[in-house]
């Protein structure tokens, strides 16, 4: 699976998913997020919508960052 774009770690703050007012409400399950590492390296971050949908974020590192952990 190719990565559809990749956003340095510079620019992340934080996402929320929110709906409008016409979004209605909240489901009343939450989506299951598992950690996969590499030693001190997070390869990977799977997060697994109520509804089945999984989205995979591979985490990519510089040399730099990789050898000092």
């Amino acid at each position: 699976m190719k990565p559809t774009r990749i956003i340095k770690s510079h620019a992340v703050t934080s996402a929320h998913a929110h709906g409008g007012p016409s979004a209605g409400p909240m489901p009343a399950a939450k989506p299951v997020v598992r950690v996969v590492r590499n030693g001190n390296l997070v390869e990977s971050i799977e997060i697994t919508c109520p509804c089945g949908e999984t989205i995979i974020v591979d985490c990519m590192y510089d040399a730099a960052t990789e050898l000092a952990s």
